[in-house]
């Protein structure tokens, strides 16, 4: 709604400003969270993914504002990027440290948000980070746009076609040798 609108406004906002003075993602996300918890209401909260890739050193630094960890696939093993660091709003000081991986040339990076983990069937039960990671190395060899629609078309028959409970935001990337030919799903 027009709350939410608001809310993601002012970071964007707060994040271009940020970028500006900082390259650090950990430093952006504090730079974005102090401002944020000026001028938020105390029940406005959100999460926050930073990512930063330099295709001249192969390092994708990030940090995390709570928000659901990407899943990393190199060669066919997937797993996890865990970058914790509290919600935006929740505390003025709080701290975002950043980590750095080294990237090869057909690595995947998939970013969703927590609607689509937490995917439910008729039956309540979920769909599961596992069953998420599972399902992107099931579409590694494929174009990131047929593994984008493969991921969203199984959500929704997991779901039985029923509305969304929760949003759902689905990004992949596929890492290049010179970065000028990045793909995006």
């Amino acid at each position: 709604g027009v709350p939410a609108a608001m809310v993601a406004t002012m970071l964007k906002t707060f994040v271009t400003h940020a970028v500006e003075h900082h390259t650090d993602p950990g430093e952006i996300l504090a730079f974005v969270n102090a401002r944020f918890t000026a001028v938020a209401l105390p029940e406005h909260f959100a999460s926050m993914l930073l990512a930063r890739w330099n295709p001249a050193t192969a390092a994708l630094d990030y940090a995390s504002a709570g928000h659901e960890p990407p899943l990393f696939m190199n060669g066919d093993q997937v797993r996890e990027l865990r970058a914790t660091g509290l919600l935006l709003g929740a505390v003025a000081e709080a701290v975002y440290p950043a980590q750095c991986l080294e990237v090869t040339t057909g690595d995947r990076l998939l970013l969703t948000t927590d609607g689509a983990s937490e995917t439910r069937n008729p039956d309540g039960k979920i769909f599961g980070r596992s069953r998420l990671g599972e399902l992107f190395r099931a579409c590694r060899t494929d174009p990131l746009d047929v593994a984008i629609r493969r991921i969203a078309d199984e959500l929704v028959r997991y779901r039985a076609e029923r509305p969304l409970e929760d949003d759902l935001t689905l990004l992949a990337v596929e890492f290049t040798a010179s970065g000028q030919d990045a793909r995006f799903g």
